[in-house]
């Protein structure tokens, strides 16, 4: 029953990077994105509420409440899979391995799915610094029998080109400017 809660939680993320990633292919045929002329695609109401509800997901709260303890020096250092350490990746991993000025930031999810070993692998973006984008492993750890408690396993660069990043920065504006969106 548990394993079924923890996987309608990921589902739910992947639909939105289902919906979200249709919504930039179309708006990439629609509106060009690079040059004098690019465009930002039309906002849409049902795409804003769905961010909304998956921005509220306990993965990704938990993304936001590891990064202030990080800040403020109290991330526990000592679970076995910490995000601080970097050597454990091919790609530049670790919070220590990016200007915690980031981390200060609010960020907006880009993508979410079910990670190989179990939990979410979410993609994110720090919409006021957007040169890169980061992928995220968080892993539901039993807290007890009724509840999950999420801790991050991972904080990477993202294979994303720091262009890639600019176009889906640029895209994402539309909903990423708006005082309604809920950013963590």
């Amino acid at each position: 029953m548990k394993f079924t809660f923890t996987r309608a939680k990921v589902l739910g993320l992947s639909i939105l990077a289902v919906v979200i990633v249709v919504l930039f292919v179309l708006a990439l045929r629609t509106y060009p994105t690079h040059g004098a002329n690019a465009e930002i695609m039309p906002f849409d109401p049902q795409v804003l509420a769905e961010m909304n509800r998956v921005m509220q997901e306990p993965a990704v709260v938990a993304v936001r409440e590891q990064l202030n303890e990080y800040l403020a020096g109290t991330l526990d250092p000592n679970y076995e899979f910490t995000p601080v350490k970097k050597e454990m990746f091919d790609t530049q991993c670790g919070l220590d391995a990016f200007d915690r000025d980031y981390y200060e930031h609010k960020f907006a999810l880009i993508n979410g799915e079910d990670a190989k070993y179990g939990g979410a692998l979410l993609h994110i973006i720090f919409p006021d610094k957007p040169d890169r984008a980061f992928e995220v492993w968080m892993y539901p750890r039993a807290t007890s029998p009724n509840s999950h408690e999420w801790e991050m396993r991972m904080f990477c660069d993202s294979e994303l080109s720091p262009e890639a990043v600019g176009e889906i920065a640029n895209q994402m504006r539309v909903y990423t400017s708006r005082p309604d969106l809920i950013t963590l």
